[in-house]
């Protein structure tokens, strides 16, 4: 992990609802976070998820983009690490596929299923 992202944080937000309004907010405001704080996510990236969605324990890896797989939000289809790249080379996160797009291992947080 030393080569791509050393380090993790995590945070549990409980009791939090989001309408449409305050979730623009929120991401709104996590934008601004990747781009000042996290010098255009090259020293931090942040995720939101929805822990009812995701189950403990989780592990912090790195793996070859071939070998994991998953199927990405807002998708039917499952990819794996080369297959994101590509989904994300015409979305708005493009800029910033540089960052891992020539990596032997890419950084992922696993749940335990």
């Amino acid at each position: 992990m030393k080569q791509i992202r050393p380090f993790i944080a995590a945070a549990i937000l409980r009791n939090v609802t989001f309408n449409e309004k305050t979730y623009k907010a929120f991401i709104a405001a996590q934008e601004k976070l990747h781009d000042t704080f996290c010098r255009a996510r090259k020293y931090a990236s942040i995720g939101t998820h929805d822990l009812d969605a995701i189950k403990g324990p989780f592990r912090y890896v790195a793996k070859d983009p071939k070998d994991f797989s998953f199927i990405p939000l807002n998708q039917t289809e499952k990819v794996d690490g080369h297959g994101m790249v590509k989904l994300l080379e015409n979305h708005k996160l493009k800029e910033y596929l540089h960052l891992i797009k020539d990596s032997p291992v890419y950084p992922l947080v696993l749940d335990s299923n």
